[in-house]
């Protein structure tokens, strides 16, 4: 079955990200396994980073183009915001026809990851798993956690 991916924020400008490296490659693994698409929602922090001149030499993305570079059927989505709540849904219904079932990963827990899924929790009818070895923060991970468990579509698995 496929089971789209989410990556949240695996900029290495976030601390976090290089704590979760390893389950997030396990979980895009998993993803290539069963044909599953991964959607990388990153900041738009500088105007060339959306056309792919951000990566030349630039030592910065090697943890993202890691992540990246192992994902086969991949996707990129530019925020604006600390949530890519309304650019992932318009993106997966554009690509679905509505919400499915999604597994969300990246950093930080209690901000990005949260405000995202959030949003998508009061829009979907399907859930949202949650692999917590997958998600770290540079705040408080157990705070995001917590409040991603009151979320009435999120199962932390």
């Amino acid at each position: 079955m496929a089971l789209p991916l989410i990556v949240i924020d695996m900029q290495p400008i976030w601390l976090a990200a290089s704590q979760i490296i390893e389950p997030c490659l396990n979980e895009i693994k998993l993803a290539n396994e069963t044909n599953s698409p991964v959607y990388f929602i990153e900041y738009h922090f500088k105007p060339d980073w959306v056309t792919g001149e951000r990566r030349n030499n630039d030592s910065r993305f090697r943890t993202y183009d890691l992540l990246w570079n192992q994902a086969s059927l991949k996707y990129h989505i530019i925020k604006n915001k600390m949530s890519g709540g309304p650019e992932l849904i318009k993106t997966l219904i554009k690509d679905y026809g509505y919400l499915p079932t999604i597994k969300v990963v990246g950093v930080n827990t209690e901000q990005c990851v949260y405000s995202t899924v959030f949003e998508i929790n009061e829009k979907t009818q399907n859930h949202i798993l949650i692999p917590a070895h997958a998600c770290a923060s540079d705040g408080n991970h157990n705070i995001g956690l917590n409040l991603l468990k009151h979320l009435n579509k999120v199962i932390i698995v």
